[in-house]
């Protein structure tokens, strides 16, 4: 990041002259003196009392637990992003925030003062010796009488047996069972709820307990379990949605992560591009691409699919020509948050058949592992030689010899070895040709055993159940939308490489932070959830009786 810092002396008869200093550092610090990069001789200012950062387009002020605090635009703030006019005011200093090209500038005017005059200046000291000032002013005086209301309406309460007055409100559903022992929460008198409270019948996430190995810096402290879930306020306030709880991280996000791989986060307005899972490679192991990476976003999954020929008016359908929508394919789970599997048996058969002989017109081969589609073709040959030798001829299997006159239809011979022919020429059809070859990518064995095997391989596809998997999305609270609103480009997509996901300003067309105009205000957690699922070990398990047993025992 590149900062300048500014500096106007205004002498006393108007002259001017102007002193700037350069920083090429992720944050500077502002104050009296300590580590301050920047020092000011001043009663007023605390020795290290506000730090600016930036990530070279935007900055970030955070107050730095300041005796006097800091205003911007004279708004008193403890974090706060800055913006180009905006005016930084601390003790009697005052910055405004500039821009000259790439570089950000603190700009500062300094007036000097004239000498003051002797006379003045004794009859300043007079007055501050004057024994009137010793005085408790109007201001104190109304203190010190409210304090003596808020002890004598906290300390009546404590004369009443079971105390009213200290009971904070009611507590969420999820805690009723243990209202009436406060203890079980409050295990020191006094003393905010510690962690390991809620540890005794609450799992940490992955996402949490990284904070118990996290490098945190000294501007920066553990969170608590309390600082997003906050009791005594109903079913209202067990979970607060606030961004800024998770921005005071992810605004820098290496202050408290040294070794953090994702960018800083403000706000939505900036929200990095998003990433998804894509398979990769012949295993289909999952790797995470941002959808801005267009080099190597490239759907890995083995499998052919043309969106722009399922998407054609009047495609040909199991009863004539038929117009295929989205939904005919995406079918969204009971949830409505994500989409139900596509499979072969319930989206795809009804137009893709697997037939594999005209004589055989009933018949289809399984949908499957490829041996047992070879082991079906060969069973259902044999099975029509068998009934071709009984029965009536079968156009197709009459054998005869080169140069010899057919042989009677009751004299023909169950041939194995045109069992197996009949059998390897379908498999080579349904692989290479039709059927299997259509949707999947098929590979060709290099040795296989002629007497059990198939020739072929598919390549099982991976199709991921969550493209997003670090977001929440449901898709039915979006429903009025059209699907290629979001998924742009679909019913042109010819190639199963492509992936037809929205990225980031597709959202922010509809969403974004709390109180934008025209937007629906979208705090983080509606999107991302900090606490992953994780079950209770069966040593924090208890047995209902256990449970009501503590509630009666208590009530």
């Amino acid at each position: 990041m590149k900062l300048r810092f500014v500096v106007d002396v205004i002498g006393a008869k108007g002259q001017k002259e102007t002193a700037h200093s350069d920083f090429d550092q992720d944050a500077v610090v502002l104050g009296r003196g300590g580590s301050s990069d920047v020092i000011y001789e001043s009663s007023l200012v605390s020795l290290e009392h506000l730090r600016i950062s930036g990530d070279g387009h935007k900055l970030l002020l955070e107050d730095l637990d300041s005796l006097s605090g800091v205003r911007v635009n004279g708004k008193q703030t403890r974090r706060q992003e800055l913006r180009v006019g905006d005016r930084i005011t601390f003790g009697e200093i005052e910055l405004v925030i500039r821009k000259v090209g790439e570089t950000f500038e603190l700009y500062e005017e300094r007036r000097q003062k004239e000498k003051e005059d002797s006379d003045v200046r004794v009859k300043r000291l007079v007055q501050q010796l004057d024994p009137k000032r010793n005085l408790p002013s109007m201001t104190l005086l109304s203190i010190f009488l409210a304090a003596l209301v808020l002890i004598g309406f906290f300390g009546y309460p404590l004369s009443i047996p079971g105390k009213p007055s200290w009971n904070s409100g009611p507590l969420s559903n999820a805690h009723k069972m243990i209202e009436a022992d406060c203890s079980l929460c409050h295990v020191e008198p006094f003393e905010p709820v510690q962690d390991k409270a809620c540890l005794t019948c609450h799992e940490m996430s992955v996402h949490a307990e990284a904070f118990e190995h996290a490098s945190m810096s000294d501007s920066h402290e553990e969170p608590r379990c309390a600082a997003c879930h906050m009791e005594h306020n109903g079913d209202a306030g067990l979970t607060v949605s606030q961004a800024k709880l998770c921005t005071e991280c992810h605004a820098n996000i290496r202050a408290t992560f040294a070794d953090a791989e994702s960018p800083n986060v403000m706000s939505f307005a900036d929200h990095p591009e998003f990433s998804v899972s894509i398979p990769v490679g012949d295993e289909g192991d999952m790797t995470r691409i941002r959808l801005s990476d267009r080099e190597r976003l490239i759907d890995g999954t083995k499998l052919k699919l043309n969106h722009h020929v399922h998407l054609k008016k009047g495609i040909a359908g199991p009863d004539g020509p038929t117009d295929l929508h989205c939904t005919d394919c995406h079918r969204l789970t009971p949830e409505t948050e994500l989409f139900e599997p596509i499979t072969y048996e319930n989206d795809c058969a009804s137009c893709h058949t697997l037939g594999f002989d005209d004589r055989l017109p009933e018949l289809e081969v399984p949908h499957g592992d490829a041996d047992t589609v070879y082991h079906f073709a060969y069973a259902e040959y044999a099975k029509l030689f068998l009934d071709a030798q009984q029965g009536p001829p079968v156009p197709g299997f009459e054998r005869f010899k080169p140069g010899s006159e057919p042989r009677e239809p009751d004299q023909r011979e169950f041939v194995k070895d045109e069992v197996d022919r009949a059998a390897r020429d379908a498999e080579e059809l349904l692989f290479t040709k039709t059927a299997c070859h259509l949707c999947h990518d098929i590979q060709e064995k290099e040795s296989f055993d002629r007497l059990v095997e198939g020739r072929y391989e598919v390549m099982r596809p991976k199709i991921p159940s969550s493209w997003m998997s670090a977001a929440l999305f449901d898709h039915a609270a979006h429903q009025e939308v059209r699907c290629e609103s979001c998924h742009e480009g679909v019913s042109k997509s010819t190639e199963t490489t492509d992936v037809l996901l929205p990225g980031v300003k597709t959202c922010q067309s509809c969403h974004g932070d709390a109180g934008a105009h025209g937007k629906v205000g979208s705090d983080c957690i509606l999107c991302h959830s900090y606490h992953d699922q994780v079950l209770l070990p069966e040593s924090k398990k208890r047995a209902i009786e256990d449970i009501v047993d503590v509630v009666n025992r208590v009530s």
